[in-house]
């Protein structure tokens, strides 16, 4: 029997907390990916002299839909998730280990602050990837597995920017909240976001390809859809 996985185990969970502000409205939003410039990378062992690691990067992505000046939005909550994140091949075929939850402990819409004239929201995706293979110090060449958590809050009277309604239906006390987890895989590599600026600042003198951080087969990645679920208060807000 030949199997290659990669299991990440555990109970965890995940603690959201989003605020934000705009005093110009609509004059300037947020649309931006942030790497986060602390990866890690866990010595496992070697094989035929060659490091066998353990790696992990993160990634978020920030989006605001903020509709009049001084507009705010806040919000928070926690979940539990049970279970393993990873994915393998065992016995011919590939498969996911799929995590259970979300259970909520403290619900996101229940939280919702922030009075406005005009509506606003902001939307805030999470993605931890999970690496094994050869390499070190933030290089790897392996199993990819990743979990990129989704939420999305909005507060006002035209929430349409991140529900979509019939006109005349809602009013300001309308509230929104959606809460999504993906998971995507692959056999690829990553190189530390440090490394890939200093390659493509050579690689554009020569007018050459940028690298990708990641990359492998399949490209991209692929992804399952393991939860999704919206929220609104009051209900009628959702029609």
């Amino acid at each position: 029997m030949t199997v290659a996985e990669l299991q990440v185990l555990g109970g965890s969970g995940l603690k959201i907390d989003i605020e934000g502000a705009s005093k110009v409205g609509t004059a300037r939003q947020i649309d931006r990916q942030f790497t986060v410039p602390v990866d890690f990378s866990v010595p496992v062992g070697l094989v035929l002299g060659v490091p066998f690691s353990f790696t992990v990067t993160q990634t978020v992505l920030v989006k605001t839909a903020f509709s009049a000046k001084d507009g705010n939005v806040k919000a928070a909550g926690e979940y539990a998730i049970n279970g393993a994140v990873g994915f393998g091949y065992r016995d011919g075929s590939w498969g996911l280990h799929k995590i259970q939850g979300p259970f909520i402990r403290s619900s996101l819409i229940d939280s919702i602050r922030g009075p406005s004239v005009g509506a606003n929201g902001i939307i805030l995706a999470f993605k931890t990837q999970f690496s094994i293979g050869f390499g070190a110090a933030g290089f790897s060449v392996g199993l990819n597995v990743a979990l990129t958590v989704s939420t999305g809050v909005a507060r006002g009277s035209a929430l349409d920017q991140f529900f979509p309604a019939a006109p005349g239906t809602r009013d300001i006390g309308c509230r929104g909240a959606s809460l999504t987890i993906d998971m995507s895989y692959n056999v690829g590599y990553t190189i530390p976001a440090i490394v890939e600026k200093v390659i493509n600042f050579f690689l554009r003198v020569f007018r050459a390809k940028p690298i990708q951080r990641t990359g492998g087969i399949p490209n991209p990645p692929k992804t399952e859809k393991l939860f999704g679920a919206t929220q609104y208060d009051p209900p009628s807000c959702a029609s």
